[in-house]
């Protein structure tokens, strides 16, 4: 992976940047990610917000949760893109790996709230494995 990696949302308007390394890179099967994605998990790539800067307008929709932290997911204000947003810990942003220029890199390393998982999705043997909480 070369750094800085770059992304940003359908129609260009929004532009994101990175510079330091990934903290964390996922596959999370939560019923949120699957309504953001429209699919059966979303992929994560989740970086140093120190390291992380963007350009363009977006929109912000917070919400609490599974777990009950406050999340936020950014949108482009054009196309509606869901690029990037906070997790639980305001230190880190949560990209979706689908909107980096170049994802070909990104390996996922961790599967998320699999008790959320759909039954038609397949796991990665090489993760590990997080249920959520009981």
């Amino acid at each position: 992976m070369k750094l800085p990696q770059k992304g940003g949302c359908r129609c260009g308007v929004v532009r994101y940047e990175f510079t330091s390394a990934p903290h964390e890179m996922l596959n999370c099967h939560c019923t949120d990610c699957q309504k953001f994605t429209g699919s059966q998990f979303a992929t994560l790539v989740i970086v140093a917000a120190a390291d992380f800067s963007h350009s363009g307008d977006v929109t912000s929709y917070h919400w609490h949760g599974s777990s009950g932290a406050e999340l936020e997911q950014n949108f482009c204000k054009v196309c509606g893109t869901a690029a990037f947003g906070f997790g639980p810990d305001r230190d880190y942003r949560v990209i979706r790996a689908g909107t980096l220029d170049d994802a070909g890199w990104v390996s996922p390393n961790f599967e998320h709230w699999l008790k959320s998982k759909k039954n038609w999705s397949q796991q990665l043997d090489s993760t590990d494995k997080y249920l959520g909480p009981h």
